[in-house]
């Protein structure tokens, strides 16, 4: 039975530390990448949603000409709108 702090001797056999540190960075390197993906999708999300949000009020129904100003100047008509 193992007692007291010593650890049970891993199945794998032991690497060379230059693999292991290389096996580390990979490792980490890939965590990094997933991490990175996963955050520029919830960015892509969020963009999204705000440009959502942007577009949304252009889908109402067409408002009433006293409503757009742009369309019908106040004051007396001018030639051009006059001739059409």
């Amino acid at each position: 039975p193992w007692t007291g702090s010593r650890r049970k001797p891993s199945r794998r056999p032991l690497q060379s530390l230059p693999q292991r540190r290389l096996r580390n960075l990979q490792q980490r390197l890939l965590r990094q990448r997933r991490r990175q993906r996963c955050r520029q999708r919830r960015l892509v999300k969020r963009l999204r949603k705000c440009l959502q949000q942007l577009l949304l009020p252009r889908r109402r129904p067409q408002t009433l000409l006293s409503q757009r100003p742009w369309r019908l100047p106040q004051g007396r008509p001018t030639r051009a709108m006059a001739l059409g």
